[in-house]
Parts: C-alpha cells; sequence; structure tokens
C-alpha cells in the first residue's frame, strides 16, 4: 500500500467500536468535496446490504440528515456464540440467518461506525464520502482526522457500487493526500480512468420492504445495548 494511504492509525485506534472492513479500505487524511455544497441523492437513501470480497457482508443504513449529507450507520453480522455457522454471503443467506421461518437466529450486530455521508463530483464522476462521527482525537477533542473517499456508480435505484482508490496508480504517486486541493486535482485528472479504482468495489443492494423488520431489529439490538 502507499504510504501516503495507509490508514490513520491515531485516528482508528480512538474509534473503539469498527467493523472489519475498514481495514480493508485505504483511508485519506482528508474528506474531498464539500457537504455545505452538497445535495443529497433520493435514490441513495435506504438500507443496504453490503458484500465485498468473497464471502464478508456489512449492512449500511444511509438516513437523509437534511438536503445535503447522510447520517450513515454501518456494522457487519457476526455469527452468534453457539450457533451454526451460517452461509451470510448472499443476501438470501443473511435473511436466512435472521430467523426465517421461526427459527432461531444466528447472527448479530457487535460492532457499529457511524458517518457523515455526502457526494461531490469531480472530473465527470461522482464520489461519495464518508467521515466518521464520535470520534476523538489525540487530545481527546471530537474530530474526525480522516475519511473513505469512494468512487460511486448507480446501476438503478436498487444497486450501486463504492470503489475506493487503487493506491499504486500512477496518478497519487507526488500527491500530498494531507492537501485537500492536490488531492481533489488528482482525482479530477484521472476520473474517467477505470484503472484508478480499485477492481473489487463493496456492492450495494437495497433491503426489500419485506425483510426491513428483521434489520430495524438486527441494529436496535446493537445501538440500544
Amino acid at each position: 500500500m502507499n504510504a501516503n494511504l495507509r490508514s490513520v492509525s491515531g485516528g482508528l485506534l480512538m474509534l473503539t467500536m469498527i467493523p472489519a472492513l475498514l481495514g480493508l479500505l485505504a483511508c485519506m487524511p482528508v474528506p474531498i468535496g464539500d457537504p455545505e455544497q452538497s445535495r443529497v441523492d433520493p435514490d441513495l437513501t435506504g438500507v443496504w446490504f453490503v458484500s465485498y470480497d468473497e464471502n464478508d457482508t456489512g449492512v449500511l443504513i444511509l438516513d437523509a440528515y437534511d438536503k445535503r449529507t447522510w447520517l450513515g450507520v454501518y456494522s457487519e453480522p457476526e455469527t452468534i456464540d453457539g450457533a451454526a455457522e451460517p452461509d451470510i454471503a448472499t443476501y438470501d443467506g443473511l435473511i436466512a440467518a435472521m430467523g426465517a421461518d421461526g427459527a432461531p437466529w444466528q447472527v448479530e450486530l457487535n460492532e457499529v461506525m457511524i458517518v457523515k455521508a455526502w457526494l461531490t463530483e469531480l472530473g465527470g464522476e461522482t464520489f461519495m464520502v464518508w467521515q466518521p462521527r464520535a470520534v476523538f482525537d489525540d487530545a481527546d477533542r471530537l474530530a474526525a482526522e480522516y475519511a473513505f473517499n469512494f468512487h460511486l456508480v448507480k446501476q438503478s435505484r436498487d444497486r450501486f457500487t463504492l470503489a475506493f482508490f487503487e493506491d499504486s496508480h500512477p496518478g497519487l504517486d507526488d500527491v500530498d493526500v494531507d492537501d485537500k486541493e492536490q488531492l481533489e486535482a488528482a482525482i479530477a485528472k484521472h476520473a474517467q480512468d477505470p484503472a484508478f479504482y480499485d477492481d473489487a468495489p463493496l456492492r450495494l443492494t437495497r433491503v426489500k420492504p419485506e425483510d426491513i423488520g428483521k434489520f430495524d431489529a438486527l441494529f436496535s439490538d446493537v445501538i440500544m445495548e
């Protein structure tokens, strides 16, 4: 991994409840775009099943906070102690593990990440930013010292992908990613190049209306504990 894009360890250590996905993502010291100038895309509001790699899954809630930003809550299902190991790599598999047909629940949530999310346009492409909230910096002040900047491709109202940047791309070699202006200029310059993005994006599928109650129960348990 390019040293410029390594996880900002100080900030990550301060976030005690953090899903495993973050260990796979290249976080950056600065968020791109300006949330005050952004606009929420209502097609992206809702509850989403997230798949990445071959067998890893997550769940994301994007709740419009205002006309510009979302409150995002992300977590990853884990097998309940003593339960049979479920196959939750697919949407149907996760639903089956959530007490389908009266069977005992096989999964639970133990960690959550809360983010402020917004969209920005650079180089003719759309990007989504996740800026973690409720994070303390090294001086014990509430401050997000890093962000997750994704390339967003919307296939339909019910499906979209989020790809992080390919940190080995030469377009990032001499970029100071602590400098927002430099970072945004590099992204705008290479935004149309498919090789600029990781080839294994997060794949998001909207949760079906009939399954919302199960996801509500899943999140309620971890948020209310």
